[in-house]
């Protein structure tokens, strides 16, 4: 193997190193971006439920006592 070779293949490494770091980054972003939508998710659920039970109560109307 040449010194040329012996480069050639640790810049290669130093890629392969660099893009997996950046993967990690991305897959870290992408976590944190999944997590928020899904407590938006939830908060739209608990928002939607609660409308609804008062559109509910709106239709049935005041009990009479």
């Amino acid at each position: 193997m040449s010194l040329q070779d012996d480069d050639s293949a640790m810049a290669t490494v130093a890629e392969i190193k660099a893009e997996n770091e950046a993967l990690k980054e991305a897959d870290r972003a992408a976590e944190a971006q999944a997590e928020a939508a899904a407590e938006q998710a939830k908060q739209l659920a608990q928002v939607t439920e609660e409308v609804l039970e008062e559109l509910k109560d709106m239709k049935e109307g005041p009990n009479p006592a």
